[in-house]
């Protein structure tokens, strides 16, 4: 078997220095337009607002629904830490220019923020550990005295709405009760879960209403103990540690774990809170967490681990597809675990689309997260799917669109009937070859007839009469109702996809299904190039589209180049990349296609990211780094949260924030050169090759870059005859497989 590959050199040491004498501000005129930061265990998710100064939002679960019928909600109304010391008294977030950074501890997904005075300092740390096999988060203080203080008091406040009415989070008819074992318990007749809030020091006072910690403090009243609220409206409760007089110099710790269990089992939360918090002081629950990244990070690809470790946002990409991993364990019923979000809360993609996740498992494999790419895996096989087979028309594996939480299949649907969208499937096969490539099969060889049943013998089954994938709604969710389409990006990821197919196959030594795909993939491919080419050799957005002349231009279609479809030295490759600047917004960037409504208007992230990279493999470095520096400026601008959007004027992010597969994971793989699958003629063969079929004149010449791109096509653009596509010749039957060592 051939391997093709790239040259493996690293992307941004091409022209690092460049980049870094540039003035990013000269460049790029960025405001910061999102204010939110969040931090996420797998299990839980909390967000800081860092206008408000205190953490706004806790999600007990990180994805958006458990199921059909239940919607996971924000059921923090605020919480955050006070001081009392010099006969001053207030709660950090309302002492003006108190803090002066709010962001990430560096290579962790610990919320940090640095406050200061003339007498004192803090340290807050704030974070869903990764150290809890559970939903919860963590908030640690440590005060530093400047100068010589008085007695010293450290205060915190935790206000949840756990009640629940009109189908919305409420604050009715709440209780906290305060338990021996030294923790706060809250709850709502009207709730099946319950929250905990237990101090990680000895000798706190435990205060709650009626005597209300936020006016106690801001009136410099000491808090007093409370054991009981009994049924009140809006239940806040809050702690109060108090220490000696410091010396100029001297510091002191202070926290609280806060727990969420479902149901309304107290015991449960109890003993999480006593097995996790046995013997240790405050500032270890810091270091563990600080530790448990630093193992993370020491388990990638040892190349790899160095180049991240030396830029930012790369270590903070890897971070983000790390926390929206769902780290919950499967059930009978329930099969949560491994799923990858396509966005974090508090984006409102916090959903699983099997097309997102797919470009995660990429990331991951790329960096040698192998543990959690094969729980990504293992998701997708042991999904609950096959509620659209009157769709598909036959059984399958995917998800013709998303999941619920809960592992079962879902797909959104309008006045124009649901999505059903086929690029999973290719998409999957995909991420297995990567996977088996890097780490062998002995992960998934039990799967091996999930994984054709599923998947492979699916794409063939869907081939039809066009010779093409049957028409589906696509990456850009079109829906039905004659809506769907024979895009080209499903083709593309199909296509791809049967040739991993081929390359698993023959790793398992199944000669005959190998064989079988091979024959599905020159089929596939035959028609993709004698359909979805345009006359002027760049692929098109859909035939249908191509057929009536009018908005076939999509970026998506750019995957032809990343997934190896054609090679980067193609004339196809070079002129579907050229014609993507009729795609460039008012602001810089690229849309995602020329269909025209808002959404589609803006710049896309994952759009100008994969452009980016496909630039990169035909060779236009340079701009291909300005634009991942683009992205870089936008996203550090704004708390290191990849936007799903810019807006087409470029003056702000917009959409879900912070995005994973189409943010993070595409940032990761823009930033490394990684090889690519090809499954066409063997080199030895005198088979398919574009430039073969291609006059001299009409070549791309080496130097070709950007600022020689033509205006070939514009969207609409007339006196060309419908769907020419005189130029491109049969594919040879002679085909040799090969994927990424």
């Amino acid at each position: 078997m051939n391997i093709l590959l790239l040259s493996g050199r690293i992307f941004f040491v091409l022209f690092y220095v460049l980049v870094l004498l540039l003035n990013s501000a000269d460049l790029y005129s960025v405001g910061k337009t999102y204010n939110y930061i969040t931090s996420a265990n797998g299990y839980s998710a909390i967000v800081f607002d860092d206008v408000q100064k205190r953490t706004k939002m806790f999600f007990p679960h990180i994805y958006r629904n458990i199921d059909k019928n239940i919607e996971v909600r924000n059921l923090l109304y605020d919480t955050y830490f006070g001081l009392a010391y010099n006969n001053k008294s207030f709660w950090l977030p309302e002492k003006e220019e108190f803090y002066d950074y709010k962001g990430y501890l560096d290579k962790t997904g610990i919320i940090y923020l640095h406050g200061k005075t003339n007498e004192i300092e803090t340290d807050e740390y704030l974070f869903s550990p990764m150290t809890l096999n559970g939903s919860g988060m963590i908030m640690l203080t440590r005060v530093r005295a400047l100068t010589d203080i008085g007695e010293l008091s450290v205060f915190s406040i935790h206000n949840f709405h756990l009640g629940f009415e009109n189908d919305n989070v409420s604050f009715r008819k709440e209780r906290i009760y305060y338990d021996k074992s030294g923790i706060y318990i809250e709850g709502s007749g009207s709730a099946p879960y319950i929250t905990g809030y237990k101090p990680l020091i000895d000798g706190t006072i435990h205060s709650a209403n009626p005597v209300n910690p936020y006016n106690v403090v801001k009136s410099g009243g000491k808090l007093t103990d409370v054991e009981d609220t009994g049924i009140t409206d809006d239940a806040v409760c809050g702690f109060e540690k108090d220490y000696k007089s410091l010396r100029a110099g001297e510091e002191v710790w202070f926290g609280v774990l806060v727990l969420y269990e479902e149901g309304q089992d107290a015991g449960k939360i109890i003993k999480t809170a006593g097995d996790f918090t046995g013997g240790k002081r405050v500032q270890d629950y810091l270091n563990d967490e600080i530790r448990f990244w630093e193992d993370y990070f020491g388990r990638l690809k040892k190349e790899k681990r160095e180049i991240i470790a030396n830029d930012n946002m790369l270590s903070r990409a890897v971070v983000l597809l790390k926390m929206a991993q769902v780290r919950e364990s499967n059930t009978e019923i329930s099969k949560p675990n491994g799923q990858i979000l396509a966005s974090l809360p508090p984006g409102m993609w916090n959903i699983t689309w099997i097309r997102d996740m797919m470009y995660s498992l990429y990331a991951l494999i790329e960096i040698g997260a192998r543990e959690e790419a094969l729980g990504g895996i293992r998701f997708i096989l042991n999904a609950d799917v096959g509620y659209y087979r009157n769709y598909v028309g036959t059984d399958y594996q995917f998800s013709v669109c998303r999941y619920y939480g809960n592992g079962m299949e879902e797909s959104d649907s309008n006045e124009d009937g649901p999505n059903i969208e086929f690029d999973g499937a290719g998409l999957f096969l995909i991420a297995l070859a990567k996977y088996i490539s890097d780490f062998g099969t002995d992960d998934i060889k039990d799967y091996a007839g999930k994984i054709f049943s599923g998947f492979a013998d699916v794409l063939v089954y869907l081939i039809d009469e066009e010779g093409l994938v049957r028409a589906d709604s696509s990456i850009w969710e079109r829906h039905l109702n004659g809506k769907e389409k024979h895009f080209t990006y499903t083709q593309i990821t199909a296509l791809s996809g049967l040739c991993g197919a081929i390359y698993i196959a023959e790793r398992l030594n199944l000669t005959e299904k190998s064989k079988e795909y091979r024959r599905a993939y020159e089929t596939l491919r035959k028609n993709i190039f004698g359909k979805l080419v345009h006359k002027e050799n760049f692929f098109v957005s859909s035939l249908e589209e191509y057929k009536s002349y009018s908005g076939y231009l999509d970026a998506a279609v750019i995957e032809a180049v990343n997934f190896g479809i054609v090679l980067p030295d193609d004339i196809i490759a070079g002129k579907t990349l050229n014609v993507m600047k009729n795609l460039r917004t008012s602001g810089g960037g690229y849309k995602r296609n020329d269909d025209g409504d808002w959404y589609d208007r803006q710049e896309w992230v994952f759009i100008d990211l994969r452009i980016a990279d496909a630039m990169k493999r035909v060779g236009y470095d340079e701009e291909a780094l300005n634009l991942v520096e683009r992205i870089r400026i936008y996203t550090e601008t704004n708390n290191y949260q990849f936007p799903e959007l810019i807006t087409e004027d470029g003056t702000s992010v917009a959409g879900s924030i912070p995005m994973i597969g189409f943010g993070a994971a595409a940032y990761i793989l823009a930033a490394f050169e990684s090889g690519y699958s090809y499954c066409g003629p063997d080199s030895t063969d005198a088979g398919f090759d574009s430039t073969d079929i291609i006059s001299d004149e009409e070549k791309i010449s080496d130097e070709t870059s950007s600022e020689k791109i033509t205006d070939s096509v514009s969207s609409g653009d007339a006196g060309e005859e419908s769907g020419d596509t005189s130029s491109v010749s049969p594919v040879s039957s002679s085909c040799s497989c090969s994927f990424l060592e």
